[in-house]
C-alpha cells in the first residue's frame, strides 16, 4: 500500500476530481502477481513493455525477488495445514477431504498439489543459489531471489504527430491480424505518415539499411510531392506483415478507392472488397433484361423512393465502378456496369458505399 500510495500518478489521481477506482489503484499489485505465477510456474523471466508500465513492471520485480526464503516456506506450511484450502474458485471440484495440524490428508486438491510443487521448485532453486553464492547450507533469508534473476525491459512507445499514445485504449490501434487491420488499412496508415515521423519509422519498422533510409531522405528533399519515404515505409510494413500478397491486395484497393481503377476492382476478391468497404452494404441481385441504374439503386434501397430519388440521379449523386452516372434510364452494361467479376460497386453521396453481387450472369 505505502509503494502504490507514494506514486506521483496515483497521488495525482487521488487528487483529481475523477478520483480513482478500487480496481485501477490495485492494477500494479495483479501485474505484479501475473510475473510471479509466470515465474514460478512457466518460467518467465522478462516482463516487456512500454515505459509507461515502469511502475507496474517494478512492482512485478521486487515482488518475485522477494517472495523467497522463509516466504516460500510458510506458505507451503500453510497450504499443508489447511483444512479448507480447495481452489474451486479456479473451477476445481474435488472436494477433498483434508487433515489438519499432524494428521496427513486422505486427499490432496490437485490444484493445491500444483501450487505446492511449484513452490518447492522455487525453493529448491533458491537455496542452490544461496549455496552458490556462499551462503552456506542454512534458511534461505527472506528478499533472496526465487531462483534465477528476473528482468523489466521498457521502451519508448509510439506516439501520433500530435504526441498521443498509439494503442487499443487510445481507440487508434493497428493490428496485426488481418481481421482487425487488414493489409489496405496498414498500408494507408503508414503512407499517411508526416515528413517529420517518416525516416524515424524507417528505422523502427524496417530492415532498410541506414544508408539507403538516408538517400531516400534525400531524394524525397528534391521532390515531395512524390511521398517516396511514405510509401516505401507502408511496402516495406504491410510486406513484412502480410506478405507479397498482402501488399498486392493493398495496392489494388488503394487504385480502386483513389484512382478509380475499373481493372483493379476486376481483380479484388470478395475478401478485399469487404475489407475494403467495411461499412458498405452488401446485396445479391439477379440481373433481369432491361434493367436500368434507377432499378438497381431502389433494388439495393440505396435511394428514397420518389421524385427525391430520381433527382438523386439526375443531379450527379450516383457512381458505379467509379464512373458518375447522370441518367436514371440507363441499361445496365455487362463490362461496364457490371464488372467481369460479377461484382458493381454503387456509390450514392460521398460515403455510401453498396457492394452489388450479380447471380447467373
Amino acid at each position: 500500500m505505502g509503494t502504490l500510495l507514494s506514486r506521483q500518478s496515483c497521488q495525482a489521481r487521488l487528487r483529481s476530481a475523477e478520483g480513482m477506482s478500487l480496481a485501477e489503484f490495485l492494477y500494479p499489485a495483479l501485474q505484479a502477481y501475473d510475473f510471479l505465477h509466470l515465474h514460478q510456474h512457466h518460467g518467465c523471466r522478462i516482463q516487456l513493455g512500454g515505459h509507461d508500465q515502469m511502475g507496474n513492471i517494478m512492482s512485478g520485480y521486487e515482488l518475485v525477488t522477494k517472495y523467497g526464503g522463509s516466504a516460500v516456506r510458510e506458505v507451503m506450511r500453510r497450504v499443508r495445514a489447511s483444512g479448507s484450502l480447495c481452489q474451486q474458485d479456479r473451477g476445481c471440484h474435488c472436494h477433498p477431504v483434508l487433515g489438519t495440524g499432524d494428521a496427513a490428508p486422505r486427499a490432496l486438491c490437485p490444484s493445491v498439489q500444483k501450487d505446492i510443487e511449484g513452490l518447492e521448485q522455487v525453493r529448491r532453486r533458491a537455496a542452490m543459489e544461496w549455496t552458490a553464492q556462499g551462503g552456506g547450507g542454512g534458511a534461505v533469508p527472506d528478499g533472496v531471489m526465487t531462483g534465477t534473476d528476473v528482468f523489466g525491459i521498457t521502451v519508448p512507445l509510439i506516439t501520433s504527430t500530435t504526441g498521443d499514445k498509439l494503442g487499443k485504449t487510445a481507440g487508434n490501434a493497428v493490428w496485426l491480424n488481418r481481421d482487425k487491420t487488414s493489409p489496405f488499412e496498414l498500408y494507408q496508415f503508414f503512407v499517411r505518415q508526416q515528413d517529420n515521423i517518416v525516416e524515424k519509422y524507417l528505422k523502427l519498422f524496417t530492415f532498410l539499411p541506414l544508408e539507403e533510409i538516408a538517400h531516400i531522405m534525400e531524394m524525397h528533399a528534391k521532390e515531395p510531392e512524390k511521398w517516396g519515404p511514405q510509401k516505401r515505409l507502408a511496402a516495406e510494413v504491410t510486406k513484412l506483415v502480410h506478405g507479397k500478397e498482402g501488399l498486392e491486395s493493398a495496392k489494388r484497393c488503394t487504385k480502386a478507392l483513389y484512382h478509380s481503377s475499373v481493372e483493379a476492382l476486376e481483380e479484388m476478391s470478395d475478401q478485399e472488397l469487404e475489407e475494403l468497404f467495411r461499412q458498405a452494404t452488401s446485396a445479391e441481385l439477379m440481373l433481369e433484361p432491361g434493367m436500368t441504374v434507377l432499378d438497381l439503386c431502389r433494388k439495393a434501397n440505396a435511394i428514397p423512393d420518389g421524385p427525391s430519388g430520381y433527382r438523386k440521379i439526375t443531379d450527379g449523386g450516383v457512381s458505379i465502378n467509379g464512373n458518375r452516372v447522370t441518367d436514371p434510364e440507363t441499361v445496365l452494361i455487362l463490362g461496364q456496369h457490371i464488372l467481369k467479376n460479377g461484382v458493381s460497386l454503387l456509390r450514392v453521396g460521398k460515403k455510401n458505399y453498396y457492394i452489388i453481387k450479380w447471380l447467373q450472369l
